[in-house]
């Protein structure tokens, strides 16, 4: 048998070496277009913390390393117990689903010995079109557990997609919208809704509290200000996301009005309502890339960064950040955060953070970045008095 150890290094060091050139690569392109040091920096470091095509590639390939290394072990496990027992002859048998490779396919009922094998290549070995990714067996020649005379067909399991698991892992916009109202969403309008915002409202949605999670309204800004009742006075302030908590009975959207029975019975309460601007921008990165082109403007002109956060998926949870801001935090926790605050914004050079509702002198935007820092995978920017009032909320 092939050196399990050797071939799982081999593996870790390949992924790690394609990194390193994708990353002196992009670095020299961003040098090349007159990028900042800092500007590059934040860059990287958003792509690291969301998963994006750099670094969340390496992880990728990390994890299938992780989990084919184990169909390895497991095929190597086995195998020692075919042979252990006596078996001198084996079999190469493919998964037929549509997706085997070719060089797979031709192998499937091949004989030989154990020996044999280890000499042309055994299945995940690397020899194949599918590489570690291979999901063939080697079994003894005659073996009566399942029927080999065809190839094996691996049925896929169904999966539930309002299953809590599902967050931020579903197929289609119609999948992730169910996923939301099974999880407290009682509206859901998009004149449209990309994919990746669809998933990130998932994800958002899955750390919230059950008391936030009922009664959530999202939409586009048509049907933020359909639920809300009134129009944005200015376009300023609400370029990426809004959010909002309102009474029930001053809702002006028909479909959220309350019945009369309901109105009767006193059951009131608040909606939590999220508005997205789906019309100008038709997916994350879109953001993403306004966001950093935004905060270079700011470092060429002001010599500090305008956004805290730069990444798309970041301003989901930013919006979400909201409505535990004033939905959750009791008067000794606004004050609490107001003083962690000011202390932040000494030592964080970014402007939006700075920003206070002028009703309540509250540090609503700094509260609203840190949540999403937090849930995006970037808590080692934020300070750790910070990190330790957000895991005591």
């Amino acid at each position: 048998m092939p050196n399990l150890q050797v071939s799982i290094a081999n593996q870790i060091a390949t992924s790690a070496a394609q990194t390193t050139l994708s990353l002196q690569g992009l670095i020299t392109t961003m040098k090349a277009s007159g990028m900042a040091d800092s500007a590059i920096k934040q860059t990287l470091m958003n792509d690291l913390n969301s998963g994006g095509p750099l670094f969340g590639a390496f992880k990728n390939n990390i994890k299938n390393t992780v989990r084919n290394s184990v169909e390895l072990s497991s095929n190597a496990s086995a195998n020692g117990q075919f042979v252990k027992a006596g078996i001198k002859m084996f079999q190469w048998v493919s998964v037929s689903d549509g997706k085997v490779c070719p060089d797979c396919e031709g192998r499937h009922g091949l004989e030989g010995t154990s020996e044999y094998f280890d000499t042309i290549g055994r299945e995940g070995s690397g020899f194949s079109v599918c590489q570690q990714n291979c999901r063939c067996k080697i079994l003894p020649v005659g073996y009566k557990d399942e029927n080999f005379d065809k190839p094996l067909v691996k049925p896929k399991p169904v999966k539930n997609i309002t299953a809590p698991s599902m967050a931020g892992k579903h197929k289609t916009v119609k999948d992730s919208i169910a996923w939301m109202k099974a999880d407290g969403v009682v509206s859901a309008k998009f004149a449209r809704l990309p994919l990746d915002y669809a998933n990130e409202i998932t994800k958002a949605m899955a750390v919230l509290p059950k008391r936030i999670k009922k009664d959530l309204v999202v939409g586009d800004f048509s049907q933020f200000q359909k639920a809300q009742g009134s129009k944005f006075k200015t376009a300023a302030g609400h370029n990426f996301g809004v959010s909002n908590i309102i009474p029930k009975d001053l809702t002006k959207a028909p479909e959220l009005k309350l019945s009369f029975k309901e109105l009767k019975k006193g059951l009131y309460g608040d909606y939590k309502i999220i508005g997205f601007n789906t019309r100008q921008y038709k997916s994350l990165k879109e953001i993403s890339e306004r966001k950093i082109a935004t905060n270079e403007l700011w470092l060429k002109k002001k010599g500090k960064p305008y956004h805290f956060n730069t990444t798309g998926e970041a301003m989901i949870h930013h919006e979400f950040g909201h409505l535990i801001e004033n939905g959750v935090l009791s008067f000794d926790q606004r004050k609490k955060w107001n003083e962690l605050a000011k202390k932040w914004i000494k030592i964080e050079p970014t402007e939006y953070i700075k920003k206070k509702a002028a009703w309540t002198e509250f540090y609503g935007e700094a509260f609203a970045e840190s949540w999403a820092a937090y849930q995006t995978g970037q808590k080692s920017r934020l300070p750790d008095y910070i990190v330790e009032f957000i895991e005591n909320i």
